[in-house]
């Protein structure tokens, strides 16, 4: 396991759950076109093509052809002009929610619990009993596009016509129109890898006199495996190359993070931000199996969350913290000076001495299943 693989996993995905340790944009308009999407942010960005963004809260809205309400009825019926993704879940209620905008009435505009999904163009949700029986305007749908009609996640800067402009390439889906939505970029991550704790903490040192923003830093730890002591405790299997050869290899890392401190040497305050990062690091490495090397670990398993505590350390103008995470490798036959097991055995020829006399004797064994 390779710090660089931990790093590069936390840049993927730890931006879609905190905004610690990145720099955000506001987008005031997005414009998708062919494969191409125009965003245009609401001061200098900074970026230049190639840099990594991370793309939140865009919007692909789906126009509604009508929306009828039953006098005195609770339920309102809402057609689709184009295909819709809404589910309705039995056992997430959270997730039966209808987002709609652009009606006259208030009463059809907003979160609106949803009840009913009779097709893919046709869905029902609950308003008042004193609703209008239809809604004028233009009434859109907002969260009802498939992930894959909508800009969100990693990408590559492609160009920058301007200062407060920048092009994307979204080729998974064409003409999305314009995008809605509270939509803002994420720039590359603050993280990176380090030797150990005092290495991390020398290294923000110098980040902090720059610039006094969260940095996020992997350490490996010390890997340690089972070994048999013909006893049942430790043993995993018979260490011997001619009974099958499995060990556990507990590889753990830890994620320190480093955050400045703004009430003094105290430092409650980035303790609690340290507190809240624990759910969003969880939602970026839990359930993950990063490469170990190992033949017979492929994956190796799932990453597991072992705790987290303060750094030892002086109070002072940063607070670090750190988060523990362990995998389990299984070193098997084939991590062993042993023979391969992918190689054939077919034959078997042996001489035989005696201890009387010269004479020697030959035994030759053919073990294809059709004698040659």
């Amino acid at each position: 396991m390779k710090a660089a693989d931990i790093v590069a996993q936390l840049q993927r995905r730890l931006p879609l759950f905190t905004e610690e340790f990145t720099d955000t944009y506001n987008v005031t308009a997005a414009l998708h076109a062919g494969t191409s999407a125009l965003l245009t942010t609401s001061m200098t960005h900074g970026l230049a093509p190639g840099d990594p963004v991370h793309v939140r809260g865009a919007k692909t809205p789906i126009q509604i052809t009508s929306i009828s309400h039953p006098a005195s009825s609770t339920v309102a019926t809402v057609t689709t002009l184009t295909d819709h993704d809404l589910t309705l879940y039995s056992t997430w209620a959270e997730g039966n929610v209808a987002e709609l905008a652009g009606s006259n009435e208030a009463q059809f505009n907003g979160l609106l619990r949803l009840v009913d999904v009779p097709n893919r163009r046709t869905f029902k949700v609950e308003v008042p009993s004193a609703a209008p029986t239809a809604a004028t305007g233009a009434p859109r749908l907002m969260n009802g596009s498939n992930p894959f009609r909508t800009l969100g996640g990693l990408y590559t800067v492609n160009t920058t016509p301007t200062p407060t402009t920048l092009t994307l390439i979204h080729d998974r889906a064409t003409d999305l129109g314009s995008l809605s939505g509270t939509i803002t970029i994420r720039t590359t991550p603050r993280i990176t890898g380090a030797v150990n704790v005092r290495a991390a903490q020398l290294s923000y040192s110098k980040e902090y006199s720059r610039e006094a923003k969260p940095w996020a830093y992997v350490a490996l730890r010390d890997a340690t495996t089972s070994r048999s002591r013909q006893t049942t405790l430790d043993a995993v299997d018979i260490n011997a190359i001619s009974g099958g050869w499995q060990q556990l290899l507990v590889q753990p890392f830890s994620v320190l993070v480093a955050i400045p401190t703004t009430d003094g040497p105290r430092g409650r305050l980035a303790r609690d931000r340290a507190e809240d990062l624990t759910r969003a690091l969880c939602l970026s490495l839990l359930g993950y199996s990063f490469p170990t090397g190992f033949a017979r670990s492929r994956p190796a398993s799932p990453v597991q969350f072992v705790g987290h505590s303060g750094q030892d350390g002086e109070p002072g103008p940063y607070y670090v913290h750190g988060y523990d995470f362990e995998q389990v490798a299984s070193v098997g036959f084939d991590d062993t000076v042993g023979a391969s097991e992918n190689v054939a055995f077919r034959d078997i020829a042996l001489e035989m001495g005696f201890n009387v006399g010269t004479g020697t004797a030959e035994a030759d064994l053919d073990l294809d299943d059709v004698p040659l």
